[in-house]
């Protein structure tokens, strides 16, 4: 891995817009850690006006939310784990085009709704190794901090039907990744779950499509490891490393090899990208910080 990295490749909102955000991979692993460890004072100070989202805003929505969830905090920040998932997929080194479902306000052009149910939020595709080639990746997102099984189980298949649409035309490969803030690997009956799923919507035996689930905190350490291990100019990681990752935590997933430890996928990550396990980079202090966040669950 060497080299100056080129500029991130461009996103494009879901009326036609770009969204012109660069932020370096690992404050966009800080930014998802804010997001799922700190109050909203933290998130609203620091990482909403990074992204462009309005604070006070209160956001239409197209997707079907609990009354719990029907405060503009927690469509904020859904949102912004939405467009930081596109700012991590942007900085890879050769993506076509990241495209996000979101919305902007035409009266700010600021991202502002969440696209319609049954639609992923983000979706990225490549050509790997030759013109010839191209690989997708759809990503579903969840801010909900406990999201009922059913909720999860939905999830899992609208994923699946988004990337089975993503194959016209044909493509080598299609990941739908699903990265959730709820500890989902956690729950009771999810490798059950996840298999019935694989066989109900033929995935597992079907090798174009992978289905790969992951907690959104075990994403952000890993980030943060590599990023710290590695030159400033220089990419996080590049594709091919990037599929090598996916396909560790899908073959994982299916042999239930999984763990609940963010250990390891940070362990995973690292292992395929650097020798041995890169050195951990700290939290910085930031406005927030040391509020107390009431409850997990409604203030985190």
């Amino acid at each position: 891995m060497t080299g100056a990295a080129p500029p991130p490749a461009p996103i494009t909102l879901g009326d036609g817009t770009a969204w012109d955000v660069d932020l370096p991979p690992a404050v966009i692993g800080l930014h998802v850690l804010h997001l799922l460890n700190h109050d909203f004072s933290a998130a609203e100070q620091w990482v909403f006006p990074q992204l462009g989202i309005d604070r006070g805003s209160r956001r239409r929505t197209g997707r079907a939310m609990t009354s719990t969830l029907h405060d503009y905090r927690w469509r904020n920040k859904a949102l912004a784990m939405e467009l930081l998932v596109a700012l991590l997929f942007s900085r890879i080194d050769s993506p076509v085009g990241v495209q996000s479902a979101c919305l902007t306000d035409p009266a700010t052009g600021l991202p502002d709704t969440f696209a319609p149910s049954g639609r992923a939020d983000v979706s990225v595709s490549y050509r790997v190794r030759s013109p010839e080639r191209t690989v997708r990746i759809v990503v579903e997102a969840s801010a909900m901090r406990f999201m009922p099984i059913d909720n999860f189980r939905a999830q899992l298949t609208q994923a699946v039907k988004h990337a089975r649409d993503l194959q016209e035309p044909p493509v080598d490969a299609t990941y739908a990744l699903v990265v959730n803030t709820a500890p989902i690997l956690r729950y009771k009956g999810f490798h059950e779950m996840y298999r019935a799923i694989l066989q109900r919507e033929g995935v597992a035996d079907d090798p174009s499509i992978r289905l790969v689930a992951i907690n959104a905190a075990e994403l952000a350490l890993a980030l943060c490891d590599l990023a710290a291990s590695l030159p400033a100019d220089q990419f996080p990681f590049r594709t091919e490393q990037l599929f090598d990752v996916l396909d560790t935590l899908y073959e994982g997933l299916r042999r239930r090899q999984s763990s609940p430890n963010p250990e390891w996928m940070r362990k995973v990550w690292s292992d395929i990208i650097v020798d041995g396990v890169a050195p951990e980079l700290a939290l910085p202090e930031e406005p927030g910080d040391d509020a107390a966040g009431g409850p997990a669950g409604e203030a985190s």
